[in-house]
């Protein structure tokens, strides 16, 4: 079997990857003994698939690398990030408001200077 998986790395970076032998290849992750993924740590299997031929899971593994395999990933596991980040959308969109408020507030007070 090989195998595609997806790990949630520190601060919610998602990396994509495949293997023939899963476990080891997750614990060789979380033992900081993969260059990509060593910096990045803590790290958590979030999603896998197994297929029997390893061109058909090398070509998933590229696809989940693309914009639409991060799009399709994310409509996936929708579920997940929003157990994992139930409010962040919300606090995002303050936040721009704020942002925006300020803005406007420093182009006011610019507009009385001249």
């Amino acid at each position: 079997m090989y195998y595609v998986y997806i790990l949630e790395c520190n601060y919610g970076k998602l990396y994509t990857g495949y293997s023939a032998n899963l476990k080891k290849r997750i614990a060789q992750h979380k033992n900081g003994e993969v260059f990509s993924t060593k910096s990045k740590l803590p790290i958590e299997l979030i999603f896998y698939e197994a297929f029997l031929s390893q061109a058909d899971a090398k070509r998933r593994e590229m696809y989940f690398k693309t914009t639409s395999g991060k799009r399709a990933l994310k409509i996936m596991l929708q579920e997940y990030f929003k157990k994992k980040n139930p409010g962040l959308r919300l606090v995002a969109k303050r936040l721009a408001r704020v942002y925006v408020l300020a803005h406007e507030r420093e182009l006011r007070e610019l507009g009385k200077m001249h």
